[in-house]
């Protein structure tokens, strides 16, 4: 087994707690199996369901009061704990961007949208992984955390209120900040490229 020592940094994607997370596949970078690109890199399915909700939500959503971030917005939430996410959204008036800021974000978004698992959890499980990340978001301050996971095509769901991991199917709505519903089966097949 590779000790944490002989794994590049490069191949580290978040840290929990003091614990690296690196990403799903680096054991195959590793081994020569794989170039580095190759697991860094999102789906065609992640990618392009990344780019649906953001074209809804930049539709949805007032960029007066809120700014959408993508191309895995990082929180430095403590010591030890940073965290990748695909999307994150804002409100503007808590949104002031430092134009020389260089390191992840210290202020928590209003909402975490993640699509699918991208780490390697084989000392742990998916659950395991999404539960601890979820749980370290929100007492962060986040204030709704949603997983949608393209295998099993659920939408998992957690907030301040409800903190429970709630699961949806993609075909039910599910309720996004002031009164936005994401039915992200509807917004697919309204999508150019149904899935």
């Amino acid at each position: 087994m590779t000790t944490t020592l002989q794994i590049p940094l490069t191949l580290l994607r978040e840290e929990i707690g003091g614990h690296p997370y690196y990403y799903k596949g680096y054991g195959q970078v590793l081994s020569g199996e794989k170039q580095q690109a190759e697991i860094m890199c999102s789906s065609e399915l992640q990618s392009y369901l990344v780019a649906l909700i953001l074209r809804r939500l930049f539709v949805l959503l007032p960029e007066s009061e809120y700014l959408i971030q993508t191309g895995e917005p990082g929180l430095n939430i403590a010591p030890g704990d940073n965290l990748a996410n695909d999307i994150t959204i804002r409100r503007t008036k808590d949104s002031i961007v430092d134009r020389h800021a260089t390191g992840y974000a210290k202020k928590p978004p209003v909402v975490v949208l993640e699509v699918d698992i991208k780490v390697d959890t084989a000392n742990g499980s998916d659950f395991d992984y999404v539960l601890t990340k979820t749980e370290k978001l929100l007492a962060f301050g986040v204030e709704q955390v949603i997983w949608i996971l393209t295998a099993s095509r659920k939408i998992v769901v957690a907030t301040q209120r409800n903190p429970s991991l709630s699961p949806y199917d993609w075909k039910q709505s599910v309720s996004l900040i002031d009164h936005c519903e994401m039915n992200l089966e509807e917004w697919v097949q309204q999508g150019v490229f149904p899935v």
